[in-house]
């Protein structure tokens, strides 16, 4: 990303970048997936909301505002509408899945309505973070107050999505971008 962009990196690897946890999901295939499925519930699967607020600390910290509390508890708010959705990673509720075919996904195309709560614009520049699809998308599903993101979106590998914090609030500019 620094060589395409020409600009200086500095590498930070932070654990709340991590993917969620899909306990006994983890690297199983999609096949495999569906078989634990038909035995019942999946046990260890981190919990929706605690993937947001990390994801969402995370984000807070770097662009250097205070986390605002009012946004963790909309990650539970969200979670708690989802109760009994959420057993599997995203994509899993297939009549929920959104995937245009487009080459980048705007705010507009999915009726985007901020959360709309208030933080201290920031001037230090550009953040650029890797992640992974779930994580992101429990970051989108929070700031998006659930109109895209977890049980919604689709993220492709390699995508880029573009939030920034701007009128003192972050802003999903696009998301599930490949044309680059």
């Amino acid at each position: 990303i620094a060589d395409a962009h020409a600009v200086p990196v500095e590498i930070i690897p932070d654990e709340r970048l991590t993917e969620r946890d899909l306990g006994e999901l983890s690297g199983k295939t999609g096949e495999e997936s569906k078989k634990l499925h038909a035995l019942g519930p999946i046990q260890g699967i981190e919990p929706l909301a605690d993937t947001m607020k990390r994801m969402y600390e995370y984000l807070c910290d770097h662009a250097g505002i205070e986390t605002d509390r009012e946004q963790l508890d909309l990650a539970d708010a969200l979670c708690s509408e989802r109760a009994g959705r959420d057993t599997t990673s995203d994509g899993a509720v297939a009549d929920t899945m959104k995937y245009g075919g487009k080459w980048c996904k705007s705010r507009d195309e999915v009726n985007f309505v901020p959360s709309g709560n208030a933080f201290k614009e920031g001037d230090d520049g550009a953040l650029v973070f890797v992640s992974h699809g779930a994580a992101i998308n429990a970051l989108l599903a929070l700031l998006s107050n659930g109109n895209i993101g977890s049980g919604k979106t689709v993220l492709r590998n390699i995508c880029i999505s573009t939030i920034s914090l701007e009128d003192n609030t972050f802003r999903i500019l696009d998301y599930d971008c490949i044309d680059y």
